[in-house]
Order: C-alpha cells, then sequence, then structure tokens
C-alpha cells in the first residue's frame, strides 16, 4: 500500500512540476526570465529544510513514542501544504503565450504525448541527461551521503542531519546568484563553467567526506550544493527553450520526471553498491559523481535550444485581443 500511495504522490507532482515551471517561464517578461523561472525550484529547498528540521524534532522523542505516533506528524502537516497548493493552483489560468497560439489557431493539441516521442525524441533523450545533476547529483549528496556517512564512516546520525539541513540554506543562496550570473552572462555558457565545476569537484568532494571528520564532510557536500543550486536554478529557464510551445509542457516534465525515475531513486542504491564492494575509497565515489556532471554537461552541450527571445512577446494590454491581432 506504502508504493501504491509513493507512486500516486510520484505521479502527481511529476505533472505539477512542469506546470509551475512554465507559468514561471512564459509569463516572466524577458529580462526577468532567467530569474523568476527559478522560483519554483525555491520549494525543493525549503521544503528539504521544513522536512529536515520536522523530523529533528520528532527524532528528539524517545524511541518507542517515535515509532508509534511521532513520526505521522510530519507526514500530517505536509496535508496542510498540499491543501494550500491546491488552492493556489485551482486559481491559475494558461500562460498569455499559449493563449495567444490557442486563439490563433495556431495549436490543436496542448499536451501531445506522441508528438514528443515521434518528433523530439533527441531533445527528450538530451533533456533527460540535462536534469542529471539536479536529480541524481542532489540524491548523491543529501540520501546516499546521509546512508553512507551513517553505515561505512559511523557518522552520528544529528551531525548529518545538520549538514543536510544547510544543504537547503546554500541552495536559497545560491538561486539567486546562480541565476543573476546566467542572466548577465548566457544561460548556456554558465550552465556549461558550473556544471564542468562540478565534475572538477567529484574526486575532491568524495575525499573529504570519506575523512569521516562533520567539518570536511560539510566542505564536500555544501561547496557541491552550491554548484547543484545554481544550476538548478537556470535549469527551469534553459529547458523548455528545447521544445516549441505546443509541446513544451509535455517535453520538458518527460524529461525531468524520466530523469528523476530512471537515476533518482537508483542514484543511493547504486552508490550503496558501490560503497559495499569498494569499501571507503573515495576514488568509486567520486568516478559516480564525475559521470553524473560529464553527462550532464555534454547534454548541455547538446541540448538544441532556441534563443532566448524565441518566446512570443506578451503585449501589455493583452486582454485586448485587437492589440495581438486575434479575433475574439
Amino acid at each position: 500500500m506504502l508504493v501504491v500511495l509513493r507512486l500516486a504522490q510520484g505521479m502527481a507532482v511529476g505533472g505539477e512540476w512542469g506546470g509551475a515551471v512554465l507559468i514561471a517561464t512564459e509569463h516572466a517578461p524577458q529580462k526577468w526570465r532567467t530569474l523568476l523561472a527559478s522560483a519554483p525550484q525555491y520549494g525543493s529547498p525549503v521544503g528539504l529544510i521544513l522536512a529536515t528540521v520536522a523530523f529533528k524534532l520528532v527524532n528528539a522523542l524517545p524511541k518507542s513514542d517515535f515509532m508509534s505516533w511521532g513520526w505521522r506528524i510530519p507526514f500530517l502537516f505536509s496535508g496542510v501544504l498540499v491543501l494550500v497548493a491546491y488552492l493556489i493552483r485551482r486559481g491559475v489560468g494558461e500562460s498569455p503565450e499559449l493563449e495567444i497560439r490557442k486563439a490563433a489557431g495556431s495549436i490543436s493539441d496542448i499536451a501531445p504525448f506522441h508528438r514528443v516521442l515521434q518528433s523530439y525524441k533527441r531533445a527528450l533523450v538530451l533533456g533527460i541527461c540535462f536534469c542529471m545533476l539536479g536529480i541524481s547529483g542532489f540524491y548523491f549528496i543529501t540520501t546516499l551521503m546521509m546512508s553512507f556517512a551513517t553505515t561505512y564512516l559511523h557518522v552520528e546520525k544529528g551531525d548529518m542531519l545538520n549538514v543536510i539541513t544547510w544543504v537547503g540554506v546554500v541552495e536559497l543562496i545560491s538561486f539567486p546568484i546562480g541565476s543573476y550570473l546566467a542572466n548577465k552572462f548566457g544561460e548556456r555558457k554558465f550552465l556549461l563553467v558550473v556544471t564542468a565545476g562540478a565534475f572538477a569537484w567529484s574526486f575532491p568532494m568524495v575525499h573529504l567526506i570519506t575523512s569521516g571528520s562533520i567539518p570536511l564532510i560539510a566542505i564536500g557536500i555544501l561547496c557541491t550544493t552550491g554548484l547543484i543550486g545554481g544550476y538548478y536554478a537556470v535549469l527551469s529557464s534553459y529547458l523548455p527553450r528545447a521544445f516549441p510551445v505546443e509541446v513544451r509542457y509535455t517535453g520538458i516534465s518527460l524529461s525531468f520526471q524520466l530523469c528523476g525515475a530512471i537515476f533518482g531513486g537508483t542514484t543511493p542504491l547504486i552508490g550503496l553498491w558501490v560503497a559495499s564492494s569498494f569499501g571507503v575509497a573515495f576514488i568509486p565515489l567520486g568516478t559516480m559523481f564525475a559521470i553524473i556532471s560529464g553527462v550532464t554537461f555534454i547534454a548541455t552541450v547538446a541540448l538544441p535550444v532556441s534563443p532566448e527571445e524565441s518566446f512570443v512577446k506578451v503585449p501589455d494590454n493583452f486582454e485586448d485581443s485587437a492589440a495581438v491581432g486575434v479575433p475574439r
């Protein structure tokens, strides 16, 4: 039953991410698009901080209380957030860009799954690879490192939870910085520099973590978080440019969620298998993170994105249909 419920929850979250990103991207003015498109991404670090703090609080309960009722409290509170999100979401309409093209009769399908698979296979495969650092890389430094440090390095769970809490804080700081730099120097250039930096940092990061020292573990994980955070903020404005508006929602949702399904959940499993096979050695796990970063770098180079100016420029007086030459 738990697996079935998690699958249902994953389907719901998967469908929501693409819509939230496109709402921010397609409603934003051109000069603010990179910054505003990252707004939905802030949910990840904020959620991480809230979840970690919530479980730190209930983890302080006596073990019998935690096992009988304490673990349920964070889940019950998360239900309130779902209700708030639902109330917000139901009041949001289509983006001006999509409405203009629909009114002009240039779009027949709104979420054409078959068109993505038929005409945009290359963009889809590269989109999946492009999302790897944000999904697989994030699972590497959080879920995998939590299990690896507590199991193989015998680090206290509470100490690792403190480090993971700071992951969310560093992401919140790196998001606006990454958006600003990408807007100033160009999204592709910024993404290439950040993913190359993550690749170069792979082995030093894991070397610091395998030391077993909490300060060094924090340096390794949090420096990596800064790189992933800057990249993740720009992902939401860069990936939609790989698909035209009529398949954009479907294309980016499939890219992001298939990456999560294929590489997200498997990253901790593969990482723990690597650790059990090779022991506390930094080269095998460092190689694993280098592959994640390298694949993302290659996908950034090869992803067929359109120019940033390709989004339809929506007039200020959009409500006046005559202003855009669309019949009422």
